[in-house]
């Protein structure tokens, strides 16, 4: 009966991804936003359950995917970046390390912030506090030896102050990452960003780190 059920949620997926526009739908993996950006490959999900919205948005519900990220030692909580020592470029000028770009966003539209990530000068990704969980690769915009970022931090209160407690919080960090078994993993963050709801400023914070 379970089978039953599973194939007929799968077969009426695809009939609605057939159905509606590209451009009008977005596709949701256990809460995580699949753009272009999100590297998701040889994988598969036998259990799966697939909702839709009133917009046709597709929201699919397996295990196997998530995003993790290391404990992130010696930074702070008001935007710092990661020590590390440093290490020699590599000879061709390319890092050997894949960088991400996450932001977890555990209290969706409670900080009221919009967050513009530049890497190396360009903008790579803009974070709104009302925003879905990101997952960014920003490898190609990356080098070896010295990069620059960037985060500028605009607050967005609009007619309502959702809040103004410290503890609502939304955070980036940028980092080196792997990816298995639908996992993305952070396993040496590089620069950590936070800003909380109590805060009503607007903040331009600079980083440095090693592309390696």
């Amino acid at each position: 009966m379970q089978l039953r059920r599973i194939l007929f949620l799968c077969a009426l997926a695809a009939v609605g991804l057939a159905a509606r526009p590209a451009a009008a739908r977005d596709v949701y993996l256990n809460g995580v936003k699949l753009d272009s950006n999100v590297v998701l490959t040889n994988q598969r999900f036998d259990a799966c359950e697939v909702q839709f919205d009133g917009n046709g948005n597709v929201y699919i519900t397996a295990k196997g995917f998530k995003v993790q990220l290391a404990p992130t030692a010696g930074t702070t909580g008001d935007g710092a970046a990661a020590k590390e020592p440093a290490a020699a470029p590599p000879a061709d000028g390319k890092p050997t390390k894949r960088y991400w770009l996450v932001a977890p966003q555990p209290r969706r539209g409670q900080v009221q912030y919009d967050l513009d990530v530049y890497l190396n000068g360009a903008l790579v990704k803009k974070v709104r506090s009302g925003d879905d969980r990101v997952v960014l690769e920003v490898t190609a915009k990356v080098k070896a030896g010295e990069n620059r970022v960037k985060v500028v931090a605009t607050k967005n209160m609009g007619n309502k102050r959702a809040s103004s407690s410290v503890a609502d919080t939304m955070e980036i960090v940028l980092g080196e990452g792997t990816v298995g078994g639908g996992t993305v993993m952070i396993d040496k963050p590089v620069v950590t960003y936070k800003r909380n709801a109590s805060e009503t400023g607007n903040f331009a914070d600079d980083f440095t780190f090693t592309g390696r």
